[in-house]
């Protein structure tokens, strides 16, 4: 019995197995994971107005195994919640249970933690079989614009199996944006990728011949620079450091100069000098003196010295003859920072090492390290060893008591960006380094949001020491409240991230991550000053429901009352504990937030200096102010605005750029230079979506919105900002910095002298004469120097135009050179000086850096300051230009001619088109093409290339085509010149009307613009069907076109040809055909308002009435006070004749002897019918005088439905054209209109709540 229930058993695992095909090896999910091609599209953005954008998903199984069964999982990556129709809870507080299923593909979708979601396969799943597809589509919220919102890394499970990444999203797995409804954020948003000419018209205004800065950041005073005195460096250079060890040593390495304790005569001696006496703590004095071969480097402090020797070396960089100078230098602000977040993507030592280099050559001396996020703990501190082995590294886990759960695209291991930390000795080596280059190194520990990682390492500590009974321990630190039962979801969607200000163990656990920073500063003689809590965006439900928390007091139903009195407790906790160790106090803004703009009293904080970083002034959401609210209060500012000082953002608005875009759409190193930080509002230029601002329009009345700022004093500097969520790779990251940290340093150390001009006209053309200067230094000598130090900054893509066929192109930095493909970039060669353009297709065109060493070796090349193996990304230049597009509108005059209608019997036809170049310029062959109409289909389902004029004919769809030159067969059109295009099409075509006017020429990038020879109805452009083949439809076909002598045998019937009028007496006979009519033309009536005409009242008809009224110019009167009446009775229809019996029935009496005119009616369609009928029988003899003969009608229509059918859906008819025709339907008794108001070809009416059925247009 046990061994039959056994194969039984056996049997059914088997039959599973078969029936499920489950993954089961891991050779099966290797396979798999190589092998299944996974492409991800953004359809749309703007069919719900950037609500929600759809996703399409491609999987392409390329393997020998079937993705089959139910036992696997994808994991894939959003910054944006998926379908949160179904997945968000209604007030967004929370993840609903149970994901969402997609019906179709059957695969359920579960939102994870974060940014990472799963697909499920369920029951039904269909299996994708080697060599087959499926596609997929959901939803996101809001919107997705740039290839870079949609994470790497994608990764399969199987339980019981070790996680694979897709090999395919590791590379370029997400699909172009190729239309408007892709790149755009919202029906409003005013941003499209720049084009080559767009870039063009960027760079073109650049002075001629820019002054290059001595130095970047530029000096605050130059007293004397004589260029034609030189003193020359390439001999004995020795370096007098007068206990300035450090700065002598410093510039001995990066130079052959030798520090020396006394002068050495005969040779160049730099004396590093100090003066007590000056005021300005890191300014300096910097002299050079060819006649005595002495330069001196002055200042009060080592820091000052410090700058003094970059200042020079900037100057050495240039060649080492140098010019007789005198500079007198100091810094703009104390604090001249940059922010880095190595908790979402990790850099290591070597990268921050690199950095400080930089930050030192441009004098900033802030190193913002922000170490702690939700995902990820950066930072090894004594004693707590988890939160380095658990919160810094990111593996596929249910438990997470090894890792954190991937996030941002780090895949199910720990061998990506997403895993890593600075040990104890890495921080400290960081922090030498950093001390030898005067940069003070500011950690943040970002709290009490944003702690995830730090919570969740805490936690597994925690389990450790309770499984070894060690409680007390093991509570020590713990940071997670059982007694918090709170819903919540933080704006990166964590439900678990907030630390409790409610429980002590969270203060035990800052008192010993400060205390362990601070002895790491102290180890190396970098002391702590400045310890940075974070404190920015706490969860809006955060500690809601915490037993902790209500034991404190802290009752109120108001969720926001109790997030807003914790948050200031645990800052008030926090600058306690920092107060203690003698630290300043620095957080984001929003950390020291009462709401509203104000901030928490600044006396609650114990500390000498509490700084606040402002950053969030997008100006249309109104924060702006607290920068100078704060500051006016005491908290010292470092100015960090999000707009201007985020290099997390892209550089231009392309998808192809990476970064986020929540504050502007981009910012380049144009904008971080522009930013006057003294002047915080009049920094106001663009909303979020592009449209233009102005101070009054933010700032209200009175400035009501924009605070002055009353204490100056408190701005003491600004800082760059790269957040890292999309940065992950070194290259990411230097592309994201520089050069835009060159920018950043201009400005805080130097004030732009145009900063002060208060016309914004002057004040921007000074500043972007400032800025030529800027970037001709970058270019000639500051990229080299970032070469030098082994950083990747961001090379611009070039700009490009046309004039005629000549392309003209340029850069943002002269002295890189540009470079063309027309083979999808497998060769380049550079662009020449005059670029006469043989053809006008798609090129690539690259901004390269040039081999330095061969310079030399090159003819008609621009100097570089690179090494030449980088080069900007390629971006397509269309040399059809506007002008092109204009020119071929204008001079093709195109003849479409029907040759043969019987060479195919009835099958198909030939036809002709010619074009001729009527301008003077030659028409070369390129990306542009012409659409036309065409009612009978082209035998061709692909593009048809017509050898005798070497174009392409494409269908489009419905009646559209296009013909494009091929880049092969195509032949210029010289002025004068001809090309002649011969195609088939189906059945006939006899009728000029059988084709349609404006065609229009267009190459992307252009406007459309209808060839002017095509233009209008009267079809001049069509040849003459002038033969019988031309004519006739078939052979068969009998008819011919009508001649003149057949015409008049068909016209001889008419009885008195041109005589009708005495035939038919004018005011007799009405249109259509009365069923009974009497005429007595003996007796008439003259109705006049003179006469004393007039029309009664009727209860009945007033509408009637008043159109009698109208038409005669006569009053209304009522019954029985006047002789001369038209009046209107009504009548039973049950009294009516048999064959009049209808409700439009109406009998008309016109009664001379009486002076009466009678309507006798049943209806207000009758009335109306009447009184049509009396207007075209009333004959004006005279202005408003009309005679009307003796008269009986008795009528009613044949057909109750009497229509006329008009369609607007092909083309369009106004209201006003439509209600012309509505006229003469009523003069002529038609009463149905058939409006067809939808076609292929277009929809017509708007429907409340569907406006995308009439605003949404459709372009090629």
């Amino acid at each position: 019995m046990t061994h039959g229930i056994l194969i039984t058993f056996i049997i059914v695992l088997l039959y599973t197995d078969f029936i499920y095909g489950q993954v089961s090896t891991q050779e099966e999910l290797d396979d798999i994971a190589k092998n299944l091609r996974v492409e991800v599209h953004v359809v749309d953005n703007l069919q719900f107005n950037g609500n929600k954008h759809l996703f399409r998903i491609k999987f392409e199984n390329r393997g020998s195994h079937s993705l089959s069964g139910l036992n696997w999982k994808i994991f894939f990556f959003s910054f944006f919640i998926i379908e949160a129709e179904h997945i968000l809870s209604p007030d967004g507080n929370n993840i609903l249970p149970g994901g969402y299923l997609l019906h179709e593909s059957k695969l359920r979708i579960d939102h994870a933690k974060g940014s990472l979601y799963s697909l499920t396969p369920v029951e039904d799943f269909s299996e994708i079989k080697p060599n087959s597809t499926r596609e997929i589509h959901f939803f996101g919220s809001h919107w997705a614009i740039s290839k870079s919102d949609i994470p790497p890394n994608w990764y399969i499970t199987v339980d019981g199996l070790s996680p694979r990444v897709l090999k395919s999203t590791s590379g370029d797995f997400v699909g172009n944006f190729n239309e408007p409804n892709q790149w755009k954020r919202t029906k409003t948003d005013l941003y499209n990728p720049y084009t080559p000419l767009d870039r063009f018209e960027r760079f073109k205004d650049m002075r001629k011949n820019p002054n290059k800065k001595i130095a970047i950041p530029t000096p605050k005073s130059v007293i004397h620079h004589y260029a034609s005195e030189t003193l020359d460096m390439n001999g004995d250079v020795n370096i007098v450091h007068n206990g300035f060890t450090n700065e002598a040593s410093y510039l001995a390495n990066k130079t052959t100069f030798k520090p020396v304790n006394s002068i050495v005569t005969g040779t160049i001696n730099i004396h590093l000098s100090a003066n007590g006496t000056m005021t300005a703590l890191e300014g300096y004095t910097l002299e050079i003196d060819p006649s005595s071969k002495t330069i001196r480097i002055t200042a009060k402090t080592h820091a000052g010295i410090f700058y003094g020797v970059q200042t020079l070396l900037s100057i050495l960089a240039d060649g080492y003859k140098i010019p007789k100078l005198l500079i007198e230098d100091e810094p703009r602000y104390e604090f001249r920072g940059m922010h880095i977040d190595i908790a979402r993507n990790v850099r290591p030592k070597s990268t921050l090492l690199k950095l400080l280099d930089a930050m030192a050559t441009y004098k900033l001396n802030k190193l913002h390290l922000h170490a702690t996020d939700d995902e990820g703990w950066r930072l090894e501190i004594k004693d707590l060893p988890e939160l380095t082995e658990i919160g810094s590294k990111r593996c596929h886990s249910s438990s997470e008591n090894d890792c954190l759960i991937p996030q941002l695209g780090s895949g199910p291991d720990n061998s990506t960006s997403g895993s890593g930390y600075l040990s104890i000795q890495d921080y400290q080596e960081i922090l030498k380094y950093a001390k030898d280059r005067h940069i003070e190194v500011i950690p943040e520990i970002d709290m009490p949001g944003h702690a995830r990682a730090a919570i969740k390492a805490m936690e597994s500590r925690y389990k450790r020491l309770m499984q070894n009974n060690q409680k007390a321990d093991a509570e020590k630190f713990r940071l997670f409240d059982p007694s918090d039962s709170s819903t919540y979801l933080s704006i990166q969607f964590f439900d678990d991230n907030a630390l409790s200000p409610c429980i002590e163990t969270t203060f035990n656990f800052i008192d010993k991550v400060v205390k362990e920073i601070k002895a790491m500063h102290e180890s190396v003689g970098l002391p702590l000053k400045i310890f940075h809590f974070g404190g920015d965006e706490v969860a809006q439900n955060a500690w809601s429901n915490s037993a902790s928390c209500r034991r404190l007091g802290f009752n109120s139903t108001k969720t926001n009352e109790i997030r807003t009195s914790l948050k200031k407790m645990f800052a008030q906790r926090v600058a306690n504990i920092t107060h203690k160790y003698g630290l300043n106090l620095l957080g984001w803004e929003d950390g020291f937030s009462e709401g509203n703009g104000k901030p928490f009293d600044r006396k609650l904080f114990p500390n000498a200096d509490v700084y606040s970083n402002a950053w969030d002034n997008v100006w249309e959401w109104g924060e702006a102010r607290r920068a100078y609210k704060f500051a006016n209060v005491g908290y010292k500012i470092v100015m960090s605005q999000a707009t201007h000082l985020y290099f997390d953002h892209p550089y231009e608005p392309d998808p192809e750029e990476r970064g986020l875009y929540w504050a502007p759409r981009f910012t380049d190193t144009f904008k971080t230079f522009g930013f006057m930080p003294d002047k915080l509002y009049e920094n106001i230029d663009v909303s979020r979506m592009g449209a233009q601002l102005n101070r009054s329009k933010i700032c209200g009345e009175n400035d009501v919105n924009c605070p002055s700022l009353q204490e100056p004093e408190n701005i003491i500097g600004m800082q760059g900002h790269l957040w890292s969520e999309t940065v992950l790779t070194e290259s990411n990251f230097y592309y994201m910095v520089f050069p835009r940290l060159l920018a950043l340093a201009e400005r805080a150390w130097h004030k732009g002298l145009w900063e002060d001009e208060i016309s914004k006209n002057k004040r921007n053309q000074k500043m972007k004469d400032d800025w030529d200067d800027f970037t001709e230094t970058l270019g000639d000598r500051e990229l080299k120097r970032l070469d030098e130090m082994g950083i990747e900054y961001r090379i611009s893509p070039p700009g490009a135009r046309v004039s005629g066929n000549t392309a003209i192109v340029n850069g943002e930095y002269k002295s890189l050179h540009i470079e063309y493909s027309h083979d999808s970039g497998k060769t380049w060669k550079i662009v020449p000086r005059k670029w006469n353009l043989t053809d006008k297709f798609d090129v690539l065109l690259r901004t390269k850096q040039v081999l330095i060493f061969f310079l030399y070796l090159i003819v008609n090349t621009s100097k570089s300051s690179a090494d030449g193996r980088r080069s900007s990304r390629s971006v397509k230049f269309n040399p059809v230009d506007q002008e092109m597009i204009d020119y071929l509108a204008e001079n093709l005059d195109i003849s479409f001619n029907v040759l043969d209608n019987l060479v195919d019997n009835d099958k198909s036809f030939v036809q002709s088109i010619s074009f001729t170049n009527i301008g003077s310029t030659t028409i070369l062959p390129g990306d542009w093409s012409i659409f036309f109409y065409h009612i009978r289909s082209i035998n061709s389902l692909k593009p048809l290339l017509l050898p005798v004029c070497g174009m392409l004919l494409e269908h489009i769809a419905g009646s559209l085509y296009k013909l494009t030159p091929d880049k092969n067969t195509f032949v210029k059109i010289d002025p004068q010149g001809q090309v002649n295009c011969e195609f088939h099409a189906k059945y006939f075509s006899v009728a000029v009307t059988d084709n349609m006017p404006n065609w229009y020429v267009w190459s992307h990038g252009t406007r459309a613009k209808t060839i002017h020879s095509t233009y209008g109805e009267d079809l001049d452009f069509i040849g003459p069907y002038d033969t019988k083949n031309k004519w006739k439809r078939y052979p068969s076909d009998r008819y011919d076109p009508f001649l003149p002598r057949t015409r008049y045998v068909m016209n001889s019937d008419v009885a008195n040809l041109g005589n009708a009028s005495e035939v038919v007496k004018e005011g007799t006979y009405v249109i259509p055909t009365p069923q009974y009519m009497t005429t007595d033309t003996t007796k008439s009536v003259q109705i006049s308002a003179l006469d004393g005409w007039v029309v009664l009242e009727s209860s009945d008809f007033p509408k009637e009435v008043q159109l009698i009224s109208d038409f005669y110019a006569i009053n209304i009167s009522f019954p029985n006070q006047v002789s001369k009446i038209i009046r209107f009775i009504k009548r039973d229809i049950s009294k009516f004749p048999t064959s009049l019996a209808k409700t439009e029935a109406y009998f008309l009496e016109v009664k001379p002897d009486l002076n009466e005119i009678r309507i006798t009616v049943n209806s207000p369609k009758g009335a109306f019918y009447a009184v049509q009928t009396l207007k075209r029988l009333s004959v004006e003899v005279t202005k408003n005088s009309y005679r009307v003969y003796n008269i009986y009608i008795s009528d009613a229509p044949r057909y109750d439905y009497r229509g006329m059918f008009l369609d607007v859906g092909r083309n369009f008819h106004t209201k006003e054209e439509i209600a012309v025709l509505l006229d003469f339907m009523s003069v002529y008794k038609l009463n149905k209109f058939h409006l067809h108001l939808s076609e292929d070809e277009g929809w017509r009416l708007e429907i409340p709540g569907l406006e995308e059925l009439t605003t949404v247009m459709y372009s090629l």
